[in-house]
């Protein structure tokens, strides 16, 4: 005996079980969208409360057996959980700061404010110039962790006036996004 997998093994935190087969591979992800709709048939917008929290654990639970019954320890699935869920915290702190953003933004009436002027003095006729050169301003005055962020939820914020101005917002969205890949590039973080 070996310490080698076999060809039909695969090793996961140390742990060696069976590859799983399409049907064990589907049956998480039917029962998450199942549950999930449930979730949403029965709750509507209060599943957010907590049905959906429930909906997503039983999927997990489902897979964990599912990765057991194939040979996985229990150890070994929650050494697989935890290093998934370490290689996404980058991620994570990204998004946890862009929401920080737009929390803080939201909270002090930055968004109201910046949509009540903009519907107030921003004139068609320049409306879309005017875009272009607040998302390159917000852009540049904001962090870089939260570059994307500030520059999304102001593009947002003046398709919104935009839209309020009877300005042509598609024509809006390519100015924002003509800007905030100018800024992107600028900043050096383009490819």
């Amino acid at each position: 005996m070996t310490d080698q997998p076999g060809p039909n093994e695969v090793t996961v935190g140390g742990a060696q079980g069976r590859p799983p087969s399409l049907l064990d591979a589907v049956i998480p992800v039917v029962a998450l969208i199942a549950l999930i709709a449930l979730s949403v048939y029965l709750f509507g917008l209060d599943a957010t409360n907590g049905p959906l929290q429930v909906a997503l654990f039983t999927a997990m639970t489902i897979a964990a057996l599912i990765a057991h019954k194939n040979g996985y320890s229990y150890p070994a699935i929650g050494d697989a959980v935890i290093g998934g869920i370490s290689t996404a915290m980058g991620a994570i702190f990204i998004l946890l700061a862009v929401g920080a953003l737009i929390g803080v933004w939201n909270m002090s009436g930055t968004i109201p404010t910046i949509v009540d002027y903009g519907i107030r003095l921003l004139s068609p006729n320049w409306f879309y110039a005017a875009v272009a050169v607040i998302c390159a301003i917000t852009g540049s005055v904001t962090a870089s962790n939260s570059l994307l962020g500030g520059l999304q939820v102001t593009a947002a914020i003046l398709l919104i006036a935009g839209y309020g101005s009877h300005s042509e917002v598609l024509i809006a969205a390519g100015y924002a996004m003509q800007a905030i890949e100018a800024v992107i590039a600028l900043a050096g973080l383009a490819g």
